[in-house]
């Protein structure tokens, strides 16, 4: 694993460590879960993210998607409710979708050595088109929260986010045929991820305080 990342556990295992004094040891348990999850996604001797095919995914949807939103909640509220597990939905199906076109970088490497990844299991056109369908659904359900009352109005700002999603479909073949266009993919997706979070925190922030 890359040394930035484990520079990014490391600080995510001190940050637990003082939400869980501060907040009970709910938080250890859903951190320590994340963390876990995680490790067994990208490292021996499990490393599921390869080799599991499409079921590979759901490990980061809910090691970097539900499980950080459900011990920030918890860390604030003391409680969880089935609201939270749809509040989560938007950005968990984007970090789901970082990581399938983390794995368009290397798909053709895979397939020569016969590596049932996703990527090669469904080929680059069907991905395009499901990752496609997941950045719809996940911003059309902010907006379905935002009109059922789940979620406060101020939460569509979260939908700045989208042209950042939709750019590199504009000039990305569907064979992708360069490793240019898979990076770029990668990267909007990252930044869309990155992106919609800060806005939707923002959005709750202004709803608080307003």
């Amino acid at each position: 694993m890359p040394r930035p990342c484990w520079l990014l556990l490391i600080f995510g295992g001190l940050t637990t460590g003082l939400l869980t004094y501060l907040a009970g040891w709910p938080v250890l348990f859903f951190g320590g879960l994340s963390a876990g999850i995680a490790l067994a996604y990208a490292i021996p001797p499990i490393q599921f993210g390869y080799g599991s095919g499409a079921v590979g995914e759901i490990g980061p949807l809910v090691a970097f998607g539900y499980l950080p939103v459900l011990t920030s909640f918890y860390a604030q509220s003391g409680t969880l409710t089935p609201l939270v597990l749809w509040a989560a939905l938007p950005v968990a199906l984007l970090v789901a979708l970082v990581g399938l076109y983390y794995q368009l970088i290397s798909w053709r490497q895979d397939w020569r050595l016969r590596k049932r990844t996703p990527v090669v299991i469904l080929q680059p056109q069907l991905v395009l088109d499901i990752g496609a369908v997941v950045i719809g659904v996940g911003f059309a359900g902010v907006l379905v929260l935002v009109g059922t009352s789940q979620l406060p109005a101020w939460s569509l700002l979260g939908l700045g986010a989208l042209p950042l999603a939709l750019g590199p479909y504009s000039h990305v073949r569907r064979n992708l045929s360069t490793l240019l266009e898979s990076l770029a993919l990668l990267r909007s997706t990252i930044a869309t991820t990155a992106t919609m979070g800060l806005l939707l925190t923002l959005a709750l922030w202004l709803d608080k305080g307003l």
